[in-house]
């Protein structure tokens, strides 16, 4: 546990920092906002593609092995990014740091071959919590690394957790022997799903999501006719797993898309009308409170869970998210109202993760732990995606003024409302015999 959460905090410290200082590096490169927009693209996408591909070598190689080698390639993107002086590098630098998303099933993976099965939702819980909290204080860290040591520092200071994390991965993690047999990889289904991600992540126009609808039932079919498919859609057909990504993929559209627009709406001139004149460093501070309800309710979620089943708190995070985005609607005028929105938003989000994760660990097989963690991840960072996409859309039209944040925060507690109405499909229970015993 020491390694894998010393190493998945330096990682998600990176990938917090990512967002808030794409602004500063378009201007520092000399870039449009479109290329801008390029590098977050480029980083959701290697992101998405590790991530099955990753949980699906958990299946069939030594954990250990693989966590070294996804550790080192995110570092190397990190290196790659910090000293970086043009688009290319920089895309480059980001197309390896993605890499590193597949630490996520490795952890969730690995902690089901160490602990005994009781412990495992406690556990899972304080991932949860070192992933969301190192994430928010990137997100906070940002501001001030970026008006002090420019962008490059962004990632150069997250880069001395990151090997430090791979140094004790190194040392003192045990190895683990492959669940099953190696086989051929689904180059195939692979392919597929490359491209629909591509598609989704993008979100290239009414034409492209009408070639999304023709891909996704291609790419379905081909892995239910595959010998050894990327994902198992047999598996995925499981009413635990197909509903928590619904859930996830509403998840990831409020908490990402409806939060980039409080960020920027925080940041506008209040002469505006519309907001409160922060900086950079403020914006940061406006975070908080999301971080300290993540580090208190992920581990907390981990505990209940035990006595009542996943659901109730899939559907209590969901409910707290929702009153984080419906105070929004009617209060964003005041530095108290930003704090209380996101304090509730970040309590919610993870204890909907903790529970969300907790419960597909307990659905599957525990060599199906990998693929099924990274399915549940890859429906979050799609629904972020679009969600960011839509939300910031609205926030930015000018047109819209302050109707358009209004907009913004309806449509992430209409999402949190979604997957609140989900929970009515989640099973009470993992099926009888489905959770089973760390090896």
């Amino acid at each position: 546990m020491v390694a894998m959460t010393t190493a998945l905090t330096g990682y998600s410290l990176l990938e917090g920092m990512v967002v808030p200082s794409i602004p500063l590096i378009q201007a520092r490169l000399g870039l449009t906002a479109q290329a801008g927009s390029l590098l977050l693209v480029v980083l959701l996408v290697s992101a998405s593609v590790a991530l099955p591909i990753v949980g699906k070598l958990t299946e069939v190689a030594d954990r250990r092995r693989i966590l070294l080698w996804v550790l080192g390639i995110a570092c190397a993107g990190a290196a790659v990014s910090s000293v970086a002086n043009s688009l290319p590098v920089m895309l480059l630098g980001q197309l390896l740091q993605g890499a590193g998303a597949g630490m996520i099933p490795l952890c969730f993976a690995a902690t089901r071959d160490q602990l005994p099965t009781e412990r495992i939702p406690l556990a899972v819980g304080v991932i949860t919590a070192v992933s969301l909290v190192a994430t928010t204080f990137g997100q906070m860290l940002a501001g001030p690394i970026v008006e002090s040591l420019s962008y490059h520092g962004v990632f150069g200071l997250p880069l001395v957790p990151m090997l430090a994390g791979l140094l004790v991965v190194w040392r003192i993690m045990p190895g683990f022997p492959p669940g099953r047999t190696p086989s051929r990889v689904d180059w195939l289904g692979g392919a597929l799903f490359l491209s629909a991600l591509l598609i989704a992540v993008l979100g290239l126009g009414l034409v492209s999501y009408l070639a999304l609808l023709v891909l996704l039932p291609l790419w379905i079919r081909v892995e239910l006719r595959a010998a050894n498919p990327l994902v198992d859609m047999r598996m995925m057909r499981r009413r635990e797993l197909w509903t928590s990504c619904v859930v996830a993929l509403a998840g990831g559209f409020g908490a990402t898309g409806a939060v980039l627009a409080l960020i920027n709406m925080v940041a506008q001139d209040p002469a505006t009308g519309i907001g409160l004149g922060a900086t950079v460093t403020e914006v940061s501070l406006y975070l908080l409170p999301g971080a300290v309800g993540s580090l208190v309710a992920s581990p907390l979620a981990g505990r209940v869970i035990r006595a009542t089943g996943h659901r109730p708190i899939v559907a209590t995070g969901s409910a707290v998210m929702g009153c984080g985005f419906l105070a929004l609607v009617f209060l964003h005028t005041a530095p108290w109202h930003v704090y209380l929105a996101t304090g509730l938003i970040g309590t919610g989000s993870a204890l909907v993760s903790t529970a969300l994760y907790a419960g597909v660990m307990s659905s599957v097989d525990v060599g199906q732990t990998g693929v099924a963690t990274s399915m549940l991840t890859i429906s979050r960072i799609v629904g972020g995606s679009i969600g960011g996409t839509v939300c910031t859309a609205l926030a930015s039209a000018g047109s819209y003024g302050e109707s358009g944040y209004v907009a913004a925060f309806a449509l992430g507690g209409l999402a949190s409302g979604l997957s609140l109405a989900m929970c009515a499909l989640i099973p009470v229970r993992a099926r009888a015999g489905s959770a089973l015993p760390a090896r």
